[in-house]
């Protein structure tokens, strides 16, 4: 593992194979935390360099969650749903993702395949998240990195 530095100072994990090409960048990061670089009047975001995207193919997706951490063995091309699970979403509720209050009882529920599919009612807001968990699993092969 080699380490490239973004303008501000935040380090960049790559592989050893890809830092010379990737050296040879000036790197920042977006307002979302990807690193980026200009190249031909464009920005082009490193994790493109590393697991680069053919039409239709899917999204790159980074398996560890860390948008910092572009080794090649942290990349992986996936359909949009399963990029998108990866995502970490603000829950004001303070419940588990795909975990509902209806009345007394929680509500297990999970988007997969463009449709929401209703998992069951539960006593407790653990079980219904523990229903969601094995949901997760089975769906899309691995539950969501913490």
């Amino acid at each position: 593992m080699k380490i490239l530095i973004a303008k501000g100072g935040k380090q960049i994990q790559v592989s050893d194979a890809m830092f010379p090409l990737l050296s040879k960048h000036k790197w920042h990061l977006d307002r979302q935390g990807y690193a980026y670089t200009r190249l031909r009047q464009h920005n082009v975001r490193l994790h493109h360099f590393v697991c680069p995207q053919q039409l239709g193919a899917g999204m790159c997706d980074h398996i560890d969650g860390d948008k910092l951490n572009n080794q090649t063995d942290n990349l992986r091309l996936v359909a949009q749903g399963r990029n998108n699970f990866n995502k970490k979403v603000f829950n004001p509720s303070g419940l588990p993702t795909g975990v509902k209050r209806k009345g007394d009882k929680f509500m297990a529920r999970i988007n997969f395949d463009k449709k929401e599919h209703y998992l069951g009612l539960y006593a407790t807001a653990e079980e219904a998240h523990t229903v969601r968990l094995a949901a997760e699993e089975r769906l899309y092969g691995q539950t969501k990195p913490e």
